[in-house]
């Protein structure tokens, strides 16, 4: 029996940085780079270097696509809030990962746009 799809929003097979953390976002020393697997407007897929338990409430921040004739401006970056929904262990031969599924919360219509424009460019 094929088993039903159940995601409302597509997901797109695409490498996208952004960081995470467990913590306030303002906790540098907190945060970790990551990068997507695969992303919808509703949550992604990705890897990371420690353990997160499920149901654990991250700060989600993506950096803005930037305008190459203003590289000279500050990077600017969107913040949502998302809730840890799946995490797998990865045992390679050098190293332990881990793959986890965040679902996105209280995203912001700004911050949709921005993940709708990242999500169609090539």
């Amino acid at each position: 029996m094929l088993r039903q799809e159940r995601r409302r929003q597509s997901r797109v097979e695409k490498e996208v940085l952004f960081k995470l953390s467990e913590q306030d976002i303002s906790t540098p020393r907190d945060l970790i780079t990551t990068q997507s697997i695969n992303i919808s407007l509703t949550g992604a897929y990705c890897r990371v270097t420690r353990f997160i338990p499920v149901f654990t409430k991250v700060q989600v921040l993506f950096e803005l696509p930037s305008d190459r004739e203003k590289s000279h401006e500050e990077e600017t970056f969107l913040a949502c809030e998302g809730t840890v929904v799946r995490t797998e262990v990865e045992m390679e031969e050098s190293k332990k990962e881990y793959k986890i599924a965040i679902f996105f919360e209280e995203v912001s219509d700004t911050t949709l746009n921005v993940l709708n424009r990242i999500m169609l460019s090539s």
